[in-house]
């Protein structure tokens, strides 16, 4: 899941950019 550089987003792990 590629994800902007916002960390913790939709319940997803604080990783920054793509968070796979």
């Amino acid at each position: 899941i590629t994800l902007p550089t916002t960390p913790t987003v939709v319940g997803i792990l604080p990783q920054p950019t793509s968070a796979n």
